[in-house]
């Protein structure tokens, strides 16, 4: 119902504190996604991939129906962009027919990759699906519920005007929710569509913000109104790891009571490193391996599981992984120790980033700039072992130096580390300055300056 429809009674507000409800907040579908070049992968198991965004918006469906939920929010990019034939609106369609069954409305605002598709404006839903009007914001309200829903949909896949600022003031005597596909204030990897603010979107005094486009779950504002990304349903490549699916959002007296994640994808994508030890064998590479992909396809609810693997760390195995008929039986080995696991993971593709194991008291008898190197790094270590913090020289120049170098550090770490201590003031809890600590750090920082310096 359009907001100039809506009649103000003074029974509203009381009506509303009785009132108990549950929805569903999901963005991003992207059904259909194309996954281009998969073919390209060895052992990909292409049929599955291409259809997991398909079965995920079956899942998320299967959810709304199990928990009867009132209604559905879908934050934009239903579909991916242009599609390949019809058969992407006929499967999506049967999935909105059973919601109609089940008597949940859906509504949604179309997003940037909607927009590129001419086609999908066409397409006549179902008459529980409520698409947003691209010309300006508008209410769409459920009255049995006292809930009011605003939303705008794009009219091109490149919207850059902040569409929140004329988003309708909130419905007095209504739950209000903002729907909208935006990059908010911009986050890495997507385009800043309808960007705006957290400040716009509090000035409405809505009381739920189901926003879409960034594929990453996120809770912006924690209180009521509660400000959130749900994230896309599925993951579509390996920078989309981690669970994916829709907020179950419980409303009572006026109050969101319940938010709760529940996972919809059927494929997980996941990145596992694998660091090795200068005497580790293949063979616990290998039982390694399979001990991690196993914990990680647990962890996954035995859903598909995608795996990229980096294997890092110094290891007399450094040379297999660089020659090209090694590094090939290696992966091979590697495929086939995964395939003594769980079924259902697939190793999507290893990398190698290994270091060679040297011999720094050869290296350090030997001559060259490796050398001159380990013979600097000596002195600092000695050094720092004979003197305190307070006891320094002035006049050694390599002292010196590195003090500087640590001054430096110090102002940088103070302002960027997350994961240094901090007190109240912004100083660390740690002292940089401490010669112990300094010298663990440069004797533990050889072997890597060598390697690098051997590497170049």
């Amino acid at each position: 119902m359009p907001l100039n429809a809506v009649r103000q009674d003074p029974q509203i507000e009381s009506d509303m504190k009785k009132t108990q409800f549950r929805f569903l907040h999901a963005a991003d579908p992207h059904i259909d996604s194309p996954l281009r070049g998969l073919a390209n992968y060895d052992g990909a198991p292409v049929g599955e991939i291409r259809g997991a965004t398909r079965k995920a918006f079956e899942s998320m469906v299967d959810l709304a129906v199990a928990e009867s939920v009132d209604f559905v929010l879908i934050a934009g990019d239903l579909f991916d962009g242009p599609w390949e034939d019809y058969a992407t609106a006929l499967r999506t369609g049967e999935q909105f027919n059973r919601l109609h069954r089940a008597d949940i409305p859906v509504f949604l605002v179309r997003g940037n990759h909607d927009a590129a598709s001419r086609i999908e404006h066409s397409i006549q839903w179902p008459p529980n699906v409520h698409v947003f009007n691209t010309d300006s914001a508008h209410t769409h309200c459920i009255e049995s519920l006292k809930v009011a829903i605003h939303g705008q949909s794009y009219a091109r896949a490149d919207e850059t005007n902040d569409l929140a600022k004329n988003y309708p003031l909130h419905l007095k005597g209504h739950f209000n929710i903002g729907l909208l596909h935006t990059s908010l204030a911009g986050y890495e990897g997507h385009e800043s569509y309808a960007p705006t603010s957290l400040a716009t979107l509090l000035s409405h005094r809505y009381d739920y913000w189901a926003l879409g486009h960034v594929h990453r779950r996120m809770i912006i504002n924690e209180t009521q109104p509660i400000v959130c990304f749900s994230g896309n349903i599925q993951g579509r490549h390996i920078r989309e790891t981690g669970e994916k699916g829709v907020f179950l959002v419980t409303v009572r007296d006026g109050n969101v009571v319940g938010h709760e994640f529940h996972a919809v994808d059927h494929l997980r994508w996941a990145a596992l490193e694998i660091e090795l030890t200068p005497n580790d064998a293949e063979s616990e590479l290998l039982e390694q391996l399979l001990s991690e992909t196993d914990q990680l396809a647990c962890e996954a609810e035995n859903r598909l599981l995608a795996v990229r693997v980096h294997v890092t760390g110094m290891t007399h195995l450094h040379k297999k992984t660089t020659q090209p008929q090694q590094v090939a039986e290696l992966i091979a080995n590697m495929r086939m120790a995964v395939g003594r696991g769980r079924s259902g993971v697939w190793l999507e593709k290893i990398e190698f980033r290994t270091q060679p194991v040297v011999d720094l008291d050869e290296i350090r008898n030997s001559e060259g700039l490796q050398s001159e190197l380990l013979r600097l790094t000596d002195h600092w270590i000695a050094r720092l072992a004979a003197t305190s913090s307070e006891d320094e020289t002035a006049d050694d120049v390599p002292d010196r130096l590195l003090n500087d170098w640590l001054k430096q550090l110090e102002i940088w770490l103070a302002k960027n580390s997350k994961i240094i201590p901090k007190n109240t003031d912004g100083t660390m809890l740690i002292d940089l300055r401490d010669p112990e600590l300094r010298r663990q750090w440069l004797a533990e920082s050889q072997q890597i300056l060598v390697n690098a310096l051997m590497s170049e």
